[in-house]
């Protein structure tokens, strides 16, 4: 029997999948789902402004703490609409990457993780999307992001000391 890409990558899915049976996966939001099958075919996963929206919309990506209220995707100007995409972007790589984790997928653990580190630079002046990522990856409830603590951590201390810097500079210290 020829393998599947999804069972060459995760082994626990051999014999499991059949024509017949349905595989349920109760803990895996579709908009995820969706990223994890997309790297298992092409190596790479797509995120675009709408995803993200369409995510928060249905209260799937979310900001945990009580830094903000919950965000408004009823925006009119696309161009505010894409600034809250990216200001949740770091949020997203952070939920694919527990994905990532949860099937035991290292090349798309090291993918997400990158592409969070990317979205977590972004958002060096950004408080309210800065507290967001920070709320998604140490929320009790969220999942146990240990070695996206490992990496993130002293990138994060590398943003906010560079941010500092670049402040202090402009005012004179």
């Amino acid at each position: 029997m020829n393998e599947t890409p999804v069972q060459r990558y995760h082994p626990q899915l051999r014999g499991a999948i059949n024509r017949t049976r349905r595989i349920y996966l109760p803990h895996t939001p579709p908009y995820l789902l969706i990223r994890v099958l997309e790297f298992l075919y092409k190596g790479d996963y797509t995120v675009s402004s709408a995803t993200i929206l369409s995510a928060i919309d249905s209260d799937l990506l979310r900001d945990n703490t009580a830094v903000t209220r919950a965000p408004n995707t009823n925006i009119a100007n696309p161009v505010d609409r894409d600034r809250l995409a990216i200001r949740y972007a770091a949020c997203f790589h952070a939920k694919v990457y527990a994905q990532a984790e949860y099937f035991q997928i290292e090349g798309l653990q090291v993918l997400a993780a990158g592409r969070f580190s990317t979205a977590l630079w972004w958002l060096r002046q950004d408080e309210g999307g800065f507290a967001a990522a920070m709320a998604e990856i140490y929320d009790h409830r969220a999942w146990n992001y240990v070695r996206l603590h490992q990496r993130a951590v002293p990138e994060i201390l590398t943003v906010r000391q560079s941010t500092a810097r670049a402040l202090g500079s402009e005012a004179g210290f």
